[in-house]
Order: structure tokens, then C-alpha cells, then sequence
């Protein structure tokens, strides 16, 4: 609509401009996910602005903040679209799919704490931390036979643990100064967070004995495409 009204070709150009690398960059290499995440993020968050603050002489201030929440409404949904869209890994074509109980038995047999809380379909996995640590990982992998499909949930938290790096430890945020004596570095870290782990298809290979929670989840993923089911990261429980 925008583009249908711009009557200069410079605010055709403009409106146009998020669109167009939104089309370039969906097509770019999704070898290293992370970085394909990170260029579509870049993309949903600053185009919009740019474009905003572009027209925003043009527009009344209650217009630009409708938009403005429209915005940040459309990013948080392209975050959850995204962790779910390019996390997702099909098993290679021709692979033939088991019963979601011969499914399980195969994850039984991992060397995993594997279990499932009363009545409820989801199996839940703790990685168990060295002691002392104050760390969790809790994969919750829901089985659905109607879509060939293992819904993958991970939920990291720390209550009270060490920071393991630099980054952990620190409480600067983007632009604040290096060295600032009121925000020293933290001795210990609260947090609790759903994330979709990015698995790259060549650490399929041969994973690593499962060890670490990243090591666990690849176990777990390279089970399931080898059983022909599909996994698939989510944020929110699917239904």
C-alpha cells in the first residue's frame, strides 16, 4: 500500500527497500544457521526503522507510534516464527519412519535420564550438572504421529551459579562505557530463559557422546532424523 502511494520514485525506492532485502537475504545460505538467523534479524529490525524515520516528518506522532508498536509486535513474531522455521531439520528423503513407540524405545536405550511426569505426552529430559553448579537444562520432546513430527522445547536456567565467561558476567549493556565502577562484573548469575538450539547439518556426522546439554541435543536429534521423524525446535508448546 505504501509503495502503491509513493508517487516520488525515491519514496518508491524506500518503501520498497525492506521488501526486497528481506527476498535477497531468505535466499542467501543457510550452511551456518546462525549467521542466516542473524542476517533475517538484522533485516525485520532496522529496515522498518529506517524507513520510519524516513517518513516521520510526513507523519503525525500518534501515527508513528501505532506504528512503532506495530513494529515491535511484528518483530517479537518473526522471533518466534524464526526459531521454529530455521531450526526445523527433516530426516534425508527415503528415510523410513518408525511407530512413535519403537521411537522412544530408541531414546530409552540412550544413556539419558529420560522419563515423563504421570498422564502427560511429553517426555521430559534433565542434563544432569556437576554439583554445586545451580544450572538446569530441560529438554520436553512431545511426539506427534499426525505430522511425523518431534517438538523440541529447551528450557535454561541458573539460580544463583557462577558466570562461566566474560559475557555471563557482564551487567554493561550495547554503548555503555568499558570500565564503569557502578556496574561491576556479577559473582552470580539468576536467570531462566526457552531457547531453540541451531544445529548445523555437518555436526550430525558423528556427535559427540552426550556430555554436555549441546551434546545431548545432538544425540537426540541425530535418533530422531535416524527414525525418519522430523525436529523441530518451538518456543511455545504446539498444540
Amino acid at each position: 500500500m505504501a509503495l502503491l502511494a509513493a508517487t516520488d520514485p525515491v519514496d518508491a525506492i524506500v518503501c520498497a527497500a525492506p521488501l526486497l532485502l528481506a527476498l535477497v537475504l531468505a535466499r542467501t545460505s543457510q550452511q551456518d544457521r546462525q549467521q542466516y538467523i542473524a542476517r533475517l534479524l538484522a533485516a525485520a529490525l532496522m529496515s522498518p526503522l529506517l524507513q520510519l524515520m524516513f517518513f516521520s516528518d510526513r507523519l503525525s506522532w500518534p501515527i508513528v507510534v501505532v506504528l512503532a508498536v506495530a513494529h515491535f509486535a511484528a518483530v517479537v513474531g518473526a522471533v518466534f516464527w524464526l526459531a521454529s522455521a530455521t531450526t526445523r531439520i527433516a530426516p534425508p528423503i527415503g528415510t523410513p519412519r518408525t511407530s512413535p513407540g519403537q521411537l522412544l524405545e530408541q531414546m530409552q536405550e540412550l544413556p539419558l535420564p529420560i522419563r515423563r511426569e504421570g498422564p502427560s505426552p511429553t517426555w521430559i529430559i534433565d542434563h544432569g550438572f556437576e554439583t554445586g553448579e545451580a544450572r538446569s537444562h530441560r529438554i520436553l520432546l512431545d511426539v506427534d504421529p499426525s505430522r511425523g513430527t518431534v517438538f523440541v522445547r529447551e528450557q535454561v536456567g541458573a539460580s544463583g551459579a557462577r558466570p562461566r565467561d566474560a559475557d555471563e558476567a557482564s551487567m554493561r549493556h550495547v554503548g555503555d562505557d568499558i570500565i564503569d565502577a557502578s556496574r561491576p562484573d556479577a559473582q552470580f548469575v539468576w536467570t531462566r530463559c526457552w531457547q531453540a538450539s541451531i544445529i548445523n547439518l555437518d555436526q550430525l556426522g558423528d556427535p559427540a557422546p552426550a556430555k554436555d546439554p549441546d551434546s545431548v541435543v545432538l544425540q537426540l536429534c541425530a535418533l530422531v532424523l535416524r527414525c525418519g521423524w522430523i525436529w523441530q525446535p518451538v518456543l511455545i508448546r504446539p498444540r
